[in-house]
């Protein structure tokens, strides 16, 4: 996808700014979790007012890259930008010591027995078992967890993985 991307950006060098993101590192993981993206590669045509005007997950040809930003941004002067504005990234929130208490506890009681104490996981997790089924990855940064937003994580919490991956043994604690 990137020879394709860099070819987007010659044609429409003037008018557009593509905003590489590497989710593991600097802003990624903010703008993956404010702009909730759940694929990739994913490319987001947002207006310079952070407003999100259209969606591709997963690899793009050239031409329907170019007839989505003609059809969300037209031929205007006014320019595109992919820059989300900086009010859109959500400010990271305070710690309430109780909560984290609450949470430790709630981890401890239902989560470390799978996926260690300190939220390790276990070994060769990205390994397939003899079932097919996943050792139960990490909740560190290796491990990643923190890719996929709060409403994904927590409808895996309640409802378990199985109808999103049969072989699962994640548990629905909802």
């Amino acid at each position: 996808m990137q020879p394709i991307v860099d070819g987007i950006e010659q044609e429409y060098g003037d008018r557009l700014t593509i905003q590489r993101i590497n989710a593991d590192k600097g802003d990624g993981p903010a703008i993956v979790r404010a702009y909730n993206i759940l694929g990739h590669p994913s490319v987001l045509l947002i207006d310079k007012n952070g407003k999100e005007r259209q969606r591709f997950v997963g690899p793009q040809d050239a031409d329907t890259l170019r007839k989505a930003i003609e059809a969300a941004f037209g031929q205007s002067d006014a320019g595109l930008n992919l820059q989300p504005a900086a009010d859109a990234i959500p400010p990271v929130p305070t710690l309430d010591a109780q909560r984290v208490s609450l949470g430790s506890e709630i981890y401890a009681q239902n989560c470390a027995a799978c996926h260690g104490v300190n939220g390790e996981g276990q070994p060769n997790w990205k390994t397939p078992l003899d079932d097919g089924s996943f050792p139960p990855p990490p909740h560190n940064n290796d491990g990643h967890t923190w890719h996929h937003p709060d409403g994904q994580l927590t409808d895996i919490i309640t409802n378990g993985e199985k109808d999103i991956f049969p072989q699962s043994k994640m548990p629905a604690f909802g």
